[in-house]
């Protein structure tokens, strides 16, 4: 999918702000799932909705939607947040 190249599977052309270029292709992505959801098998498409939750809700709260912080890299005092490889995890679940 052209929208993430650079970004997945290799990280390559990493933004200085991931947060924006994310949001910025949310739209075309959105339809994508929602697209690709509808010929998923039943049993699986609970599945797949909780990782497209998981990939476009940075806190894991519906309200932020279209959050990407969670894939910003962090060094904080409750640990660092390697924000690639977390993108990288998501994005395998989908």
């Amino acid at each position: 999918m052209k929208e993430l190249l650079g970004l997945y599977p290799y990280p390559t052309q990493w933004p200085s702000d991931i947060n924006v270029r994310l949001r910025n292709v949310f739209p075309v992505l959105s339809a994508s799932a929602e697209e690709f959801i509808r010929h998923l098998p039943k049993k699986e498409q609970a599945a797949f909705a909780q990782a497209w939750f998981n990939y476009h809700h940075g806190t894991g709260r519906e309200v932020d939607s279209n959050c990407y912080l969670h894939y910003v890299t962090s060094d904080g005092s409750d640990g660092t947040n390697d924000g690639k490889k977390v993108f990288d995890e998501n994005v395998s679940h989908l």
